[in-house]
């Protein structure tokens, strides 16, 4: 019977499309295809963050991964950012772009890319600040 149990490739943390990896010293990633996302509070169990990258097709207010930087300012007028993430105030909602450390101004990677989408729950619970902003597939 034993036989029969998928089982987690000795070493890899792999099975199927899913992979599991501790990123934090209490956060543990859960990612599908390479492409979504799910970190979890090892304590708690608790869902922190929502992440999706690569192959994801879906938009936040029309914006998605490949979108630009200019694109992601038209679309949330007020957004911070710190090194290569862009986070819209008020929202738990970030874009990652596809620059280099170091630049002063957003009009110096204006034409930069969106690598990846995330949502965080605000003060780890499982209610989140972006609900309202659905992630289509």
């Amino acid at each position: 019977m034993l036989d029969s149990l998928p089982l987690i490739e000795p070493n890899s943390l792999r099975q199927g499309a899913w992979e599991m990896e501790a990123v934090f010293p209490d956060w543990i990633r859960f990612t599908y295809r390479d492409t979504f996302h799910i970190y979890s509070l090892i304590y708690t169990g608790l869902i922190v963050r929502i992440e999706v990258t690569g192959a994801y097709q879906g938009t936040v207010r029309g914006i998605g991964i490949g979108s630009t930087v200019r694109d992601v300012q038209t679309a949330f007028p007020t957004v911070s950012f710190d090194e290569d993430v862009l986070e819209v105030i008020d929202l738990d909602l970030a874009f990652t772009i596809d620059a280099a450390d170091g630049f002063a101004d957003l009009d110096e990677v204006a034409d930069n890319r969106v690598i990846s989408i995330r949502i965080s729950a605000r003060q780890y619970s499982l209610s989140f600040g972006a609900t309202s902003l659905a992630l289509a597939p």
